[in-house]
Order: structure tokens, then sequence, then C-alpha cells
């Protein structure tokens, strides 16, 4: 159990397959910006490094492609999703919408537990930023959202976000945003937690609006002017 799944509670799971491991690898290799948008994923130097074959790095893509941040060619190759302009400024709106209704149902519940579980994953977040691990980041990032939404007691709520969380993983990504913003919106992160534990929801309201529709008009890198 990594320290990210500790500070979301999770219970410890059994040896990672293959599949699982190349998975990590990929995805670690996506959100720390090693591979970028529309990169090629070659499968041959990911085989030869695990000494594996084809079946779980085929297994893994699959799992990727579901989660929305790999593009398998049929009968060819796979890579990275690419987001355009309109695709990123859809997804923060989405998403924004989404998060909304989950903090004002976080609100309505006192949740102690949640609370706690928002705020640890948070400082994970931070450590992840003071050590210039920005794939770390954004999993901690990732896991802070998403494990907002699960504590919403609204299920459907929670399995769309769910679906929808490799797009915005991506669009994290994209923005390319240095080590220094996202210590501003890392900051954001424990000052929701202190209104969450107030149910001030106006509060929050608006630090999500700035911290989900940040940097939308920087999109140069996406597409390549």
């Amino acid at each position: 159990m990594n320290q990210i799944q500790a500070a979301a509670g999770y219970r410890p799971k059994k040896r990672q397959s293959y599949a699982d491991q190349v998975g990590s690898y990929i995805k670690d290799l996506i959100l720390s910006g090693e591979l970028k948008q529309g990169d090629k994923i070659v499968e041959e130097r990911i085989a030869e490094e695990f000494g594996v074959s084809r079946t779980p790095i085929r297994e893994a893509l699959t799992r990727l492609q579901a989660y929305g941040l790999v593009n398998i060619k049929p009968r060819s190759y796979a890579e990275v999703v690419r987001i355009g302009e309109k695709e990123a400024n859809d997804i923060a709106q989405l998403r924004l919408h989404l998060e909304k209704m989950t903090f004002q149902l976080l609100c309505r519940h006192s949740n102690t537990e949640a609370n706690d579980k928002l705020q640890a994953i948070a400082e994970t977040a931070g450590d992840a930023l003071h050590r210039k691990n920005k794939a770390g980041y954004f999993e901690a990032d990732s896991l802070f959202h998403t494990t907002a939404a699960d504590c919403s007691g609204n299920g459907q709520l929670s399995q769309v976000y769910h679906q929808f969380e490799g797009k915005v993983q991506l669009l994290r990504i994209a923005q390319d945003v240095s080590i220094e913003r996202l210590e501003i919106y890392m900051k954001q992160h424990f000052d929701i937690v202190k209104l969450l534990r107030d149910a001030r929801v106006d509060g929050i309201m608006e630090i999500l609006r700035i911290h989900i529709v940040h940097d939308l008009s920087n999109y140069e890198y996406l597409s390549g002017r």
C-alpha cells in the first residue's frame, strides 16, 4: 500500500500482476510529462524493460484506454490521448459542475471521517510537491477529488466522476503548470477542507471555480501554435 492509498484509508491489495505493474509504469510516464499528448507508446521497449510478453502490456494499455489516458489504434500501436482547446474547456466546465455537486452534498451531510481523509490526501500532495514530484502530486490531486465524490453519498455521482477522471488527469498534465503554481492549487485543497469542516459552501464554490478553470486561456502547447 503506497502513501497516497494509505491517506485515503485503502486496504492493502495482493501483489501486483505484470499488467498492473506495466499500467502503473505507463501512467507514471504520462503523469510526469515524460510521455506527452500524441506520443507513441513503444511496446517493444516496455516488454524488454519488464521482461514480459506483449499480453500484459496490451492488457495494461486496454485499461489505460478505458481510463481515458491512451488511445489504441486498431492492429497498430497505442498513443497518449490528445486534448484540443474545445475539449479542454468542456472538461473543465463539466468537472466544475460535478465538483460543486460533490461539495454541496458533503457540506449538507457533515462527515468528519471524509474531512480527515481529504486532509491527509492534501498533506500527501504537499509532500509530493516538496519533493518536486509532479506525477505524485497529480495522483494525490486526483485522489483528493475522487475521494470527495466517493464520500458524497451519491453513488452515481461517484461512478461518473471516476469514469471522467482520466480526461481530468490529462487536462492537469496538459496545462504544464510550474511547481510554484501547483503549490497555489495545493494550498486550495487545504482551504477547501477547512471550509468543509465549517460547512461554508459558498466559500468552497468560489475556490472550486478558481481551482478548476485556471489557465484555460493558454493552450498554445495543445494546438501546436
